[in-house]
């Protein structure tokens, strides 16, 4: 009589194993990275691509960024990782030494050409949308130790940590899908402004392409980014800093917007359910510019566009009732309860009118001392918040080619 064979299960968790690696096998990540590190001619086993991409799965499975737990992990989702690489495992495969090897590899790798392949392999994988290009800056602070010439350094921080030292990425993404393009890591307390030019030629080689649209805060307006991208034939949009010479054209644009001497054009866009709304009022003006690009004299006309935000207005609407109603409840003579109350009452010729109601409980004593004390409670807030009280302007204007003259004084006799 024969026995019954014996039937071994053996239970293995999946994870996000499968969807990750076989991501990167369509990106070729295996190939790309083995052509950039490379492998010893007498290394055995896992080419350092195939190493690099399952250690790279691995860090996103786990949020780990230890290498004395790849291996554990391995040894852990062997029928999985042998089935997905098609090639058998060994023991020393994600040994700390071989990650190591990887570490230095990656250290004196080419980065900006790693960059260009990956881009290349993502290109087939994708069909991206590249018109816009926006470049932005982020920090990371930790708690590391500081080198003289690490990346980790104190600077001003995005997190609110000044006293932890931090590094600073400069990214580039294709709009509106924000697929990455390129980045670059900097020592943290690096300035923002030198960053951008070198991000956009590389972004401009990787691309092949001119006439792209590049987009960012206010620290890419120098004046050399704008040329360049001029002289390369790109354009640019970012907001103007109230800072040299632009903050006196500044508030002379927004004067003449608010003194009705240039018409204010309103600004569309369809909301979330399909109707045309206005969310701003502007006007556009230009200005000649000019500048040195590589010892060439570049010159053109920058468009300007004056915007007034209509949801920022509302805000600061809001914001000012808020300290309208605080100013008032702070004086000890104002009851809380009924609190303070603010109205927008009207739209003036140079601003926007607000009336202020409170109760005193003995108005028998006089308000005025109540009055005053607000008032002054007003003025220090709204010069502590940067608000300017819109005093009236008035231009004289002499009609029939009337002039004005001085009266002499009569000769004594």
């Amino acid at each position: 009589m024969k026995a019954a064979d014996t039937l071994s299960l053996t239970h293995e968790r999946v994870d996000d194993i499968p969807l990750l690696l076989g991501f990167m096998q369509q990106l070729n990540f295996p190939g790309l990275l083995e052509r950039h590190l490379g492998s010893h001619h007498l290394h055995r086993g896992l080419s350092n691509g195939w190493l690099a991409t399952v250690w790279l799965a691995f860090l996103l499975s786990q949020s780990n960024h230890r290498k004395v737990s790849v291996q554990d992990w391995a040894r852990h989702h062997p029928h999985t990782l042998e089935t997905l690489i098609g090639q058998p495992l060994h023991s020393v495969e994600f040994a700390d030494d071989r990650l190591s090897i990887i570490l230095r590899r990656l250290h004196d790798a080419d980065w900006s050409a790693l960059e260009a392949d990956l881009w290349q392999a993502t290109c087939e994988v994708y069909e991206i949308s590249y018109q816009c290009v926006r470049l932005d800056s982020t920090t990371s602070f930790g708690y590391h130790t500081i080198t003289p010439d690490g990346l980790m350094q104190r600077g001003h921080s995005k997190d609110h940590r000044p006293d932890l030292p931090q590094l600073k990425l400069m990214a580039a993404a294709a709009q509106p899908t924000s697929h990455l393009l390129a980045c670059d890591i900097v020592p943290g307390q690096s300035a923002d402004d030198p960053l951008y030019l070198p991000l956009i030629r590389r972004v401009r080689q990787q691309l092949r392409q001119h006439g792209l649209l590049y987009t960012g805060d206010c620290k890419m307006s120098a004046l050399a980014t704008r040329a360049e991208l001029v002289a390369e034939k790109d354009y640019y949009l970012m907001p103007l800093p109230r800072t040299g010479d632009n903050a006196d054209q500044i508030e002379a644009w927004i004067d003449e917007a608010a003194l009705g001497e240039q018409p204010l054009h309103n600004l569309t866009r369809v909301n979330e359910k399909g109707k045309k709304v206005v969310f701003a009022r502007a006007y556009e003006r230009q200005r000649s510019q000019s500048s040195k690009v590589a010892d060439r004299e570049v010159a053109w006309t920058e468009r300007v566009q004056v915007i007034q935000s209509l949801e920022l207005a509302k805000r600061q609407a809001e914001h000012l009732d808020t300290r309208l109603c605080e100013a008032a409840a702070a004086h000890p003579r104002v009851l809380k309860e009924p609190a303070p109350s603010a109205f927008l009452t009207g739209f003036g010729s140079d601003g926007l009118d607000f009336e202020l109601g409170m109760f005193v409980p003995d108005p028998e004593n006089g308000t005025m001392a109540v009055q005053s004390a607000v008032s002054v409670a007003l003025l220090r807030s709204f010069e502590e918040h940067g608000i300017q009280i819109p005093y009236p302007q008035r231009e004289l204007r002499m009609l029939g080619g009337a002039q004005l003259g001085v009266v002499e004084p009569a000769a004594k006799e």
